[in-house]
């Protein structure tokens, strides 16, 4: 057997052995590189993770952060625009308390404007000689900035009910005083000067004198109100009264019944003779009564013009378009 070649069967069995011993180990080699690989996938794929944590940790960070640091810049922007709100309400307070005390300063002084006592001619002419006077040239005109003008506030802004019955009141006294100063002057005195003298503009004054009287007429009561704020009632203060939208309704439309209708073809309309007589009786009698006043026991001579246009006020009185033949003999008129 050796001489042939061919191995025996305990060498093929060795050679099988060793055969399936290498696959073995291959598949083994094989099955710890799959595992090798797998393992470093999986390690990989937690790097992955937990970078992608670190990251997601490392934005949430910051976010919280950037989102801290927009409350405490709003915060501090939000205390600062409070203080100077609240800083801007208490100069507008002290401005408001000091106009009104200069208002009844005013009320209670001797000073009078020059407008009053000489008119309004004098007060110029007085101002002109002053300056000129004075010898110091004319102030320069200032430049006005470009864009839209501001309008500047009053330095009376009403925000309470008791607010608004001080400066009424101040205004009607102030009123009250400069009038009758002015008759005895022989001048008059309008609501223009009253507001400039209060500091406030004309029609700021009779906004305030509106609100005024929408409160007095539904009954307001100043004295245990008038902590009331303005905004907060309108009712009472800023919404018409009904004589104030009854004055301001259009007028009622014609009633058929009474309206006579003027057809320009014809000039007759159908009115009843009854209303007629009645009418022309009224209107004749309102003619007499308005153009003859004389004694009981005389008689006037009217002409014929007169007669007609007597007898023609009455026609318009009941019929505008109707025409009365006047008698011809009629010449007296007997009161």
């Amino acid at each position: 057997s050796e001489a042939g070649g061919k191995l025996s069967k305990k060498q093929a069995a060795e050679v099988s052995r060793a055969h399936k011993l290498a696959k073995d180990a291959e598949k083994a080699l094989e099955a710890e590189r799959r595992q090798t690989m797998k393992r470093e996938q999986r390690r990989i794929s937690m790097e992955r993770k937990e970078q992608r944590a670190r990251e997601r940790e490392t934005i949430a960070v910051r976010k919280a952060a950037e989102r801290a640091s927009r409350e405490a810049t709003r915060e501090d922007r939000r205390r600062k625009k409070l203080e100077l709100r609240v800083e801007r309400e208490k100069f507008a307070q002290e401005q408001k308390n000091a106009a009104l005390k200069r208002a009844a300063e005013l009320v209670a002084s001797n000073r009078v404007p020059i407008e009053i006592t000489r008119g309004a001619a004098a007060a110029k002419a007085a101002a002109s000689a002053a300056v000129a006077a004075a010898g110091m040239p004319p102030p320069p005109l200032p430049v006005e900035p470009e864009g839209p003008r501001k309008k500047s506030r009053s330095s009376i802004v009403v925000s309470t009910a008791y607010d608004l019955h001080q400066i009424v009141t101040h205004a009607k006294n102030l009123w009250t005083k400069y009038n009758a100063i002015a008759k005895e002057h022989n001048q008059k005195v309008n609501w223009i000067t009253v507001a400039r003298e209060l500091g406030i503009h004309v029609k700021v004054r009779e906004k305030y004198a509106r609100m005024h009287s929408r409160a007095e007429q539904r009954g307001f009561d100043w004295e245990r109100s008038g902590h009331f704020k303005i905004k907060d009632y309108p009712h009472i203060f800023l919404e018409p009264t009904a004589a104030e939208q009854k004055a301001k309704m259009p007028p009622p439309p014609p009633d058929p019944n009474t309206t006579v209708l003027i057809d320009q073809t014809h000039k007759e309309v159908d009115v009843s003779d009854e209303v007629a007589a009645h009418a022309a009786a009224a209107a004749a009698a309102a003619v007499v009564d308005a153009s003859v006043k004389v004694d009981v026991d005389t008689v006037v001579t009217a002409t014929e013009e007169h007669v007609a246009a007597a007898a023609a006020a009455a026609t318009l009185v009941a019929d505008p378009t109707a025409g009365i033949v006047v008698d011809s003999h009629v010449d007296h008129l007997e009161v």
